[in-house]
């Protein structure tokens, strides 16, 4: 196998790999070892017909196909290697010639990795920008995010505890034209009553009465 390349413009690249006819003549022996058992011919069993015979009904290049994908598989990861250039794009493959006891040409077109030119960056000075975060920044900053992260989830396995806090959700400004982000904002903006018990025992009166104030 040898290997030329011909630079093209953009960054491009043609690479020209030729094949020896040795090397062809295996791989269509390849491909007829292969598909000899898909083809049948009068007077042979199946897979039994010599590929002489096959040729001769198909056409000499029966086999060609298949030999040439073979060999550009295998052929092109080492041209690439051999020409020593940056590749950095899958090949456009052309076939220039295919026949047997002639070596098997092709081509492949391919994007080489440009060359990087660096300006001069020595001795160029960035003016430092100070920022000074207070603490109500911080303070804001967690308050949003805490508003961004927020969810609700029901309790139905036990009854309020100490110091826990009640939302009250007034059904009434919901309907079934709001969208979910929009019931959603109803839900944490306009209609939630914070109550929050001292002790565990209570009433279901004091929940009630509250309910209805909303």
């Amino acid at each position: 196998m040898s290997v030329t390349v011909e630079k093209l413009e953009k960054s491009m690249a043609k690479l020209k790999i030729e094949v020896s006819a040795e090397q062809l003549e295996k791989a269509i022996q390849k491909a007829y070892e292969k598909n000899k058992n898909k083809i049948q011919l009068p007077g042979f069993r199946k897979g039994k017909a010599p590929r002489k015979m096959i040729e001769q009904m198909y056409g000499k290049g029966v086999f060609y196909e298949d030999a040439a994908n073979e060999l550009i598989e295998t052929e092109y990861p080492k041209a690439v290697e051999e020409c020593g250039e940056n590749v950095v794009s899958s090949p456009k493959i052309d076939v220039e010639q295919l026949e047997a006891g002639k070596d098997f040409i092709f081509t492949a077109e391919v994007a080489l990795k440009p060359p990087v030119k660096l300006g001069k960056y020595k001795g160029v000075e960035v003016e430092k920008m100070d920022i000074d975060v207070t603490d109500a920044d911080v303070d804001a900053e967690i308050d949003k995010q805490r508003n961004t992260n927020a969810r609700t989830v029901d309790v139905t396995d036990r009854a309020v505890q100490n110091n826990i806090s009640l939302l009250l959700i007034s059904k009434d400004l919901l309907t079934e034209l709001h969208s979910p982000a929009e019931r959603e904002q109803i839900i944490l903006l306009q209609s939630v009553q914070v109550l929050s018990f001292p002790d565990s025992k209570s009433s279901l009166s004091d929940l009630r009465s509250a309910k209805r104030a909303m």
